[in-house]
């Protein structure tokens, strides 16, 4: 999915660096994880320089990967899900309202959606996501498992930034 009149800017975190893209509207179409391997669906080219706007998005992501709280600063990023379905969107949407530290079943989502019985596509949805962290997929979980995460790193990837949110059962010392 390349797409003509992004642009994009490498910034370190907490887990690694991390790049997000963005649209000449300084809407956010992409969020790179460390490890991603799927780069080539951009044609990424030379870093830009972001705007005020991209800029704060970025350091609100650094924050919450190092443990802090941005607030509502992600939660209200304007992000750009124009070549989404939907569908997705709407699962999107529904990822978005779950606060920091907090977790959903893909089940539940679909409940949310109105649309029992469709906690796979749920979960097919999240593994399209575009834009990790800002469509907060990590957050969405089996009903007695982890899940998955498309993201470089897997389900320890997902584990390890819901330990960071202080997610219950997440980060937390056991007994052995």
């Amino acid at each position: 999915m390349t797409r003509a009149g992004v642009d994009h800017h490498d910034f370190d975190t907490a887990i690694g660096r991390c790049t997000i893209v963005w649209n000449a509207d300084d809407a956010v179409v992409a969020m790179l994880l460390p490890d991603e391997s799927d780069c080539s669906r951009f044609e990424l080219g030379t870093p830009g320089v972001p705007s005020e706007s991209v800029a704060d998005i970025a350091a609100a992501v650094t924050l919450l990967l190092a443990g802090g709280d941005p607030g509502h600063r992600l939660a209200t990023a304007t992000i750009d899900l124009a070549a989404c379905t939907d569908f997705d969107r709407r699962v999107y949407g529904v990822t978005r309202s779950i606060k920091r530290g907090d977790t959903l079943t893909y089940g539940e989502v679909a409940a949310r959606l109105a649309a029992p019985g469709a906690a796979q596509a749920v979960g097919l949805a999240l593994g399209r996501n575009p834009i990790p962290i800002l469509v907060p997929c990590h957050r969405v979980v089996g009903a007695d498992a982890l899940g998955g995460f498309s993201a470089g790193g897997g389900p320890a990837t997902k584990a390890m930034l819901l330990g960071i949110e202080g997610a219950p059962g997440f980060g937390e010392p056991t007994l052995f």
